[in-house]
């Protein structure tokens, strides 16, 4: 067969030679974000009292920004 991607509700995806697993959550008044780049030792936790958020604007990017700084800070 072919992988699904997921693995006990993590979310798993191959990007070049970047692996990075991620799970997200929420009930009522809260919601977490997490993203683990395993390849690049990276671990983001957001967590939020705040229902509904949304994480596309606000985690990733912020993901992203701290990604690109430790990219910077290897050169």
């Amino acid at each position: 067969g072919k992988p699904s991607g997921w693995c006990l509700g993590w979310q798993i995806s191959q990007q070049e030679r970047i692996t990075k697993y991620s799970k997200d959550g929420g009930i009522s008044g809260y919601r977490s974000q997490i993203i683990r780049q395993v390849t690049d030792h990276i671990s983001f936790i957001f967590l939020t009292n705040t229902s509904p958020v949304k994480f596309g604007k606000m985690a990733k990017p912020l993901f992203r920004l701290i990604q690109n700084a430790l990219h910077m800070e290897q050169k």
